[in-house]
């Protein structure tokens, strides 16, 4: 068992959001295992969510543009947020259906906060739109500001160290688990939308070419 997710906020089961959190903590801290916290609508707010968090831990929804995001209004992120991290809090995107701004991106990554880990959270709700697939979440990653190389860490060898579960995993090596992303850098005009449905055309995207999982090439479906 890797570890333990709670979603947190009033939205999410209201005015218990909280004690939730300090359960699941608990939990966490009994078997030793991983606490994801999801955040979203305040409160709890986000120093109060900070303040439980321990290394390894990981922080999901990242540049929400809700309650709980990490930057305020002027674009100084919160107490207790760059604290977190010092002390091995991992920070994740996890787009979402709801869960990523490019105002709070932009605002992040001015203040010196890039995620850790760049995550689509991709399920039946926004596989049609605003999510589609990872590298359409990567390429809105690039439009804010990241580096492809930054990016290309945060979807690949990042992820890994947060699983643990095999050796080499997000990396290229011999003997390593044969798995590999070929992408191609698009140059263009294309539509990108985030969670609040925010719309801006980007002059570069990330593409993909190939997917090869185990050895084997996997077959786009049409």
């Amino acid at each position: 068992m890797l570890g333990v997710k709670v979603q947190i906020g009033i939205n999410m089961n209201g005015k218990y959001s909280l004690d939730l959190l300090k359960i699941a903590r608990e939990l966490c801290d009994t078997y030793k295992i991983k606490l994801m916290v999801h955040v979203s609508d305040a409160p709890p707010e986000s120093p109060q969510i900070m303040e439980l968090m321990k290394p390894g831990d990981v922080i999901t929804h990242s540049y929400t543009g809700h309650g709980t995001s990490l930057a305020d209004a002027q674009g100084k992120l919160k107490p207790g947020v760059k604290e977190a991290r010092a002390r091995g809090v991992w920070f994740d995107l996890g787009h979402g259906n709801g869960s990523f701004s490019f105002a709070e991106a932009k605002k992040c990554l001015a203040a010196g906060f890039p995620v850790d880990s760049i995550s689509s959270d991709l399920y039946a709700l926004n596989i049609n739109g605003p999510v589609y697939d990872l590298p359409t979440t990567m390429s809105k990653l690039l439009y804010v500001g990241m580096s492809f190389d930054d990016i290309l860490l945060r979807t690949t060898a990042n992820p890994a160290k947060v699983i643990a579960r095999e050796e080499g995993l997000g990396t290229l090596h011999v003997g390593g688990p044969a798995d590999v992303a070929l992408l191609a850098l698009e140059d263009g005009e294309f539509r990108l939308t985030d969670s609040t449905r925010t719309t801006v055309t980007a002059k570069t995207r990330i593409a993909s070419r190939l997917t090869i999982c185990r050895g084997k090439k996997i077959q786009a479906l049409a």
